[in-house]
């Protein structure tokens, strides 16, 4: 069993940020938590494996293995009154507005009890084979940070993602969005948002897209 403590404000508006990149019709529906022990925080990560949002939320007190541990929550329907999934968690901390909220994590629920508000259990999504992906954007955005600053000439980009970003919550009004790029076309593209927020968009191949709708739309 795990259980932490988190700022009810900031774990709302990471799991916002999360959602915001996990469309009706993804094929990966759940979001992803990694609790660092070590570090004090908690991952929170949403993606379809075209752009990913991750945010980042310190503890102010942990209970369990040293190793911390990794779960998914469904993402549940933000547009019920039904509070259900990751978006009725997130729903729930944000009604119940700033304080502490304290989070408990068993094999197959996560409870939230968020300060001045209600008392929310949903069920985990069993489905460890997905975590190796998780991991592996996770590590992408670390790899990618230690990128040289480059600008590789042209890249294309799918503007249907771009919108995701624009959904991004932040600590404060007039954040923009900082980008760091590889120096091939193909690498993806590093977005980072405020303190707490980062993500990853995944650039088109343009002579694969030029074959696919003509060349008459790009450079």
């Amino acid at each position: 069993m795990i259980s932490f403590s988190a700022d009810s404000e900031l774990l709302a508006r990471a799991l916002s940020n999360a959602l915001a990149f996990i469309p009706a019709n993804s094929r990966m529906l759940n979001v992803w938590m990694r609790v660092n022990a070590e570090a004090q925080t908690v991952e929170i990560v949403g993606t379809d494996s075209y752009a990913v949002g991750a945010s980042t939320v310190p503890l102010s007190g942990y209970t369990g293995p040293p190793e911390g541990g990794e779960f998914l929550i469904q993402r549940g329907k933000a547009d019920t009154k039904v509070a259900e999934g990751a978006a009725g968690i997130e729903r729930t901390i944000r009604m119940a507005g700033k304080g502490p909220c304290d989070v408990s994590v068993t094999d197959v629920t996560i409870q939230v009890e968020p300060m001045g508000g209600d008392t929310l259990r949903v069920a985990l999504t069993f489905a460890p084979e997905q975590f190796p992906l998780y991991q592996h954007l996770a590590g992408e955005m670390e790899i990618a940070e230690k990128r040289d600053e480059v600008i590789p000439g042209v890249v294309c980009l799918d503007p249907a993602l771009w919108s995701r970003f624009s959904k991004v919550k932040t600590d404060k009004s007039g954040r923009m969005a900082d980008l760091l790029f590889g120096d091939s076309p193909l690498d993806p593209v590093l977005v980072k948002i405020g303190p707490d927020f980062r993500g990853l968009m995944m650039p088109i191949d343009r002579e694969v897209n030029g074959k696919n709708v003509g060349e008459d739309g790009l450079w």
